[in-house]
């Protein structure tokens, strides 16, 4: 999906990470990879895989139905306000190498990339409820086991 020698900003890439890696849709090993971060959403739509901490949670054939309409309305979502990303970025260069420095246009610039950013969390946290929802009590108990016990692993990854 990404574009060949595309340049993302290091915000935009850590939001991705954060967002892929906070919902268990990419290994924890593959935070370090910046392209794996882009095509997450290849993968996740493209594939219609369903992530291996799901498939351990014993999903029926209509759980699994259900979660990649979910993912795939979310991958949309996400895979246009990248592109919405994209073209602001673009916007900003062409500001940069403007004679002029137009504040105003900066400050726009600044609060539109803001909004796509916010936009992007709250789409990420409705995914994450609209997922949440078609689990049973039990399937529940056992993602917040494996949320907890890949939260501990990276922390301690860290500290090693």
């Amino acid at each position: 999906m990404a574009a060949k020698n595309a340049r993302f900003s290091p915000t935009v890439i850590r939001f991705i990470a954060v967002s892929t890696i906070a919902l268990g849709l990419l290994p924890v090993s593959a935070q370090a990879a910046e392209p794996a971060m882009c095509d997450h959403y290849t993968y996740h739509a493209g594939s219609q895989a369903i992530p291996a901490h799901y498939k351990a949670l014993g999903l029926s054939a209509d759980q699994q139905e259900k979660l990649r309409a979910i993912a795939a309305a979310h991958q949309e979502v996400m895979s246009n306000n990248l592109q919405r990303l994209r073209d602001n970025k673009k916007m900003e260069s062409a500001l940069i190498e403007s004679a002029d420095f137009d504040e105003s246009k900066a400050q726009r610039l600044v609060d539109t990339e803001a909004k796509i950013m916010a936009e992007n969390h709250l789409a990420t946290l409705r995914f994450r409820h609209e997922i949440y929802q078609i689990l049973t009590p039990e399937q529940r108990a056992k993602l917040e086991t494996s949320r907890r016990h890949r939260h501990e692993a990276r922390h301690r990854s860290k500290t090693n």
